[in-house]
Formats: structure tokens, C-alpha cells, sequence
């Protein structure tokens, strides 16, 4: 859309050429994908036989490196301090793929969220007026308790 290009049933009369560039591109990528791939295969495997006490040290230089090319001393301080959350994370057992996917998805629930204060006037309490968001937050908070409790259950 942003291009020019109308998106729906007439794309490929309407922007043929286009399409099947994007579409050929593809099939040339994967191709290549296929052939660089097959070709490194052997280099890839050898690299899962170094060992973990090289590799550890080449990861943190060159995060070190990225956070300071990125964002200078204040790069450094954030990359510092999500590596300390990170190891609290790790210390107490919380899985780290949960806050990892709630980075993810944090910003696709930000406009909803957004819009949800707005029609409540910032009043939580509003809420009880619509049983889908009582079902649906109850639902959420059961997940959480469950999830909770249930791993420490089975510990």
C-alpha cells in the first residue's frame, strides 16, 4: 500500500510483473538457501564440536561490542542489567521463555490495552460492566495460579 500496490483479488492483474518478481526472488533464494546450506554443511557440524569455554567468552565480546556500538555507555548499563535479570531469572527456576515471548507479544496487546483504559476512563473497576472481560481475566489469572502452582507441585 505503501508503494502504490492494491492488495486483493486484482493484485496479480494489476501488479503481475511485481508479483512474480517477488515470487521468482523467492524461488532464488531458497535455492540458494538449499545450495549454501548442503555446501557448509561440514563447517556447520565442526562448529558444534568447539568448545563451550571458547564460545562463551566470543559471546560476551561480542555482545559487549554490539551494546556499546548501539547505544554507548547506556548500551552497556542495559545490556548489564538484563544480563543480572537474566541470571536472577536462571538462579530462582522462572522459565526465561515466558518473559521472552511477553516481549514479543507485549506490543501487539499495548493498543488493545490502550483502548481498553480509554473506554473505561481508567476505572479497572468498569470492567465488571462486560462479562467477556471478567471471563477472559479470570481465565488469565487461573492460567497464572495454575501454571504456578502446578509447577511446584510436581517438584
Amino acid at each position: 500500500v505503501v508503494h502504490g500496490v492494491v492488495p486483493g483479488p486484482t493484485l496479480i492483474r494489476d501488479e503481475g510483473r511485481l508479483v512474480y518478481a517477488i515470487f521468482t526472488a523467492m524461488v532464488v533464494a531458497n535455492v540458494s538457501n538449499l545450495a549454501i546450506g548442503r555446501a557448509g554443511l561440514g563447517l556447520f557440524s565442526m562448529i558444534a564440536r568447539v568448545p563451550a569455554s571458547f564460545i562463551y567468552p566470543c559471546v560476551v565480546l561480542l555482545c559487549l561490542t554490539g551494546a556499546w556500538v548501539g547505544g554507548g555507555p547506556a548500551g552497556l548499563v542495559l545490556l548489564a542489567a538484563f544480563g543480572v535479570f537474566g541470571y536472577v531469572l536462571r538462579a530462582t527456576g522462572v522459565p526465561v521463555v515466558t518473559f521472552i515471548i511477553a516481549f514479543v507479544l507485549g506490543r501487539l496487546w499495548e493498543l488493545p490495552l490502550t483502548q481498553a483504559v480509554i473506554l473505561t476512563r481508567g476505572d479497572p473497576l468498569r470492567l465488571v460492566d462486560f462479562p467477556v472481560a471478567l471471563i477472559v481475566a479470570g481465565l488469565g489469572v487461573a492460567l497464572v495460579l495454575y501454571t504456578t502452582f502446578g509447577r511446584r507441585r510436581r517438584r
